[in-house]
């Protein structure tokens, strides 16, 4: 209920539901995540990030997780702690796209071409007919790979 109140942009209905979801089940990395991305959105980007850190503790096989929590520092140009959790989200789950993408941008912005390289020809091996794949193929080809 939270999260789709998070998503019809109701953000203090959806932050107030997932509270007291966690209050009741403190176990649940679903609604730690939820609850992460909703204090983000809403601007509270401290208390987003310990959500966030929650959910990965409580469940480190969530892909889901791993991909929020590393965009989330990726657009802090925190490097460091966006690589390792961007890295841990395209391993569980290699047709994650948008954790492709992410990864590639750290990789390109800290002198590994190749390793941007290659994540970009898996976005397009992945998802050739998506718009992330075109967008990546339109990288490539303007990098003469």
């Amino acid at each position: 209920l939270g999260s789709a109140y998070g998503a019809q942009g109701k953000l203090s209905l959806a932050i107030e539901t997932l509270k007291k979801a966690i209050a009741i089940d403190d176990g649940s990395s679903s609604a730690h995540l939820n609850l992460g991305i909703a204090l983000l959105k809403s601007g509270d980007s401290s208390r987003a990030a310990k959500e966030m850190e929650r959910a990965v503790q409580l469940d480190k096989t969530d892909a889901l997780a791993w991909f929020n929590l590393g965009s989330y520092h990726a657009e802090r140009n925190e490097t460091s702690e966006a690589r390792p959790a961007l890295e841990k989200a395209v391993e569980l789950n290699p047709k994650l796209l948008e954790a492709r993408m992410n990864l590639g941008g750290i990789y390109y912005n800290t002198g590994q071409q190749s390793k941007a390289i290659e994540q970009l020809r898996e976005i397009v091996k992945i998802g050739p007919d998506t718009a992330m794949g075109r967008q990546a193929a339109q990288m490539l080809s303007q990098v003469g790979r």
